[in-house]
């Protein structure tokens, strides 16, 4: 089954996204929009190893479009200033960084647990 199939490629963490993205959609509509809060793990102890579902179950739609306003004004300011000049070479870590994030929220988990 599709189930068993991403169980197998994320080790066995696609049933801990199911799970929090299920219990965020959900609950109360007010959860689904400012979250649960930091360091909110009430589905289970375990992590979802996740930063993104991470984000959105702790933070909500509100907190995470802030989020990503935010870093994305960050970049703008400092390419409107010339400070970051994002050669072809930088890119990878980026896009490692963010297939990382993917399968581990240990930003998350370990400051806020």
């Amino acid at each position: 089954s599709f189930e068993d199939m991403m169980n197998m490629i994320t080790t066995s963490r696609y049933g801990l996204w199911v799970d929090y993205l299920k219990y965020t959609f959900t609950n109360s509509p007010l959860h689904l929009i400012f979250g649960y809060g930091l360091g909110a793990y009430r589905i289970t102890t375990y992590s979802p190893h996740n930063a993104y579902i991470s984000m959105f179950y702790q933070f909500g739609i509100v907190g995470t479009i802030l989020f990503i306003a935010t870093m994305v004004m960050i970049f703008i300011s400092l390419k409107k200033e010339n400070h970051l000049k994002i050669h072809k070479a930088i890119w990878l870590p980026i896009i490692v960084l963010a297939l990382v994030l993917c399968v581990e929220d240990t930003i998350f988990y370990i400051l806020f647990k």
